[in-house]
């Protein structure tokens, strides 16, 4: 169970991780910078919560992140057998996953403000 929980946490840290350098890499003149003419196609064709999900929010970029590492996690765990989480607990071990990972990014962003001003 110890081990369980620590590639838990070690995930939920580094899907934060990658959040903040994938949000800083997509925006204009950076490494992805591209990315931002797909994020501005949506956006210029009405779909708005796509394109906000895609990377022109930073808090939808956040949980579209924390989704997609979860998706990441369980297959690791799955592929380690270590998932120990089955049935209905899913449900409530996703949302405690992505909340807290969520809320992680969400810190990020606030770190981040807060050092350049």
């Amino acid at each position: 169970m110890l081990v369980f929980l620590l590639f838990t946490v070690f995930f939920m840290a580094a899907n934060v991780g990658g959040y903040h350098f994938l949000w800083k890499a997509i925006q204009h003149g950076q490494m992805f910078g591209a990315w931002q003419k797909v994020v501005d196609y949506f956006y210029q064709h009405d779909w708005d919560n796509l394109s906000n999900f895609l990377g022109n929010c930073q808090v939808c970029f956040g949980h579209f992140c924390a989704i997609l590492g979860f998706i990441a996690y369980v297959i690791f765990m799955n592929a380690m057998e270590l998932y120990m989480v089955h049935g209905w607990v899913n449900i409530i071990w996703y949302l405690f996953y992505v909340a807290g990972t969520w809320w992680g990014c969400m810190v990020s962003i606030n770190e981040t403000k807060e050092g350049t001003e």
